[in-house]
């Protein structure tokens, strides 16, 4: 699905879901801190969200030890982001990714990436 088709969707009040713990283009991504490094962060999911003031809700499963999934979720708040400026949108990237982070740091087990999520980093 692309940017304009989900922020269609957005727009008819139906839920959209972005993976966000790939790696960015480095050319259309916004920098935010991940795991001590800058790396290249999709902002997508910034975009939409400051264009069109959904709800944002970050949500992960864990898998428990009888191989059912419990879902974890919570609200990432962006009421003091009042414009779709760049700041903003580094802002609520910078959120989004810290929950990425925090779910990694709290059920590490859990996460097997098979791409490399720091390839695109600055100093």
């Amino acid at each position: 699905m692309t940017l304009k088709e989900a922020l269609r969707v957005v727009k008819q009040k139906k839920p959209v879901c972005f993976l966000v713990d790939q790696a960015g283009h480095p050319d259309y991504s916004v920098y935010s801190e991940f795991f001590g490094m800058n790396v290249a962060s999709f902002a997508g999911p910034a975009k939409l969200a400051l264009a069109e003031r959904p709800e944002l809700i970050f949500a992960f499963m864990v898998r428990q030890p009888n191989f059912e999934f419990r879902v974890h979720s919570n609200h990432i708040y962006y009421d003091d982001l009042n414009d779709k400026s760049k700041e903003s949108l580094e802002i609520l990237t910078q959120r989004i990714q810290s929950e990425v982070e925090k779910a990694i740091r709290e059920y590490p087990e859990q996460w097997l990436w098979f791409h490399k999520r720091f390839k695109h980093s600055r100093s």
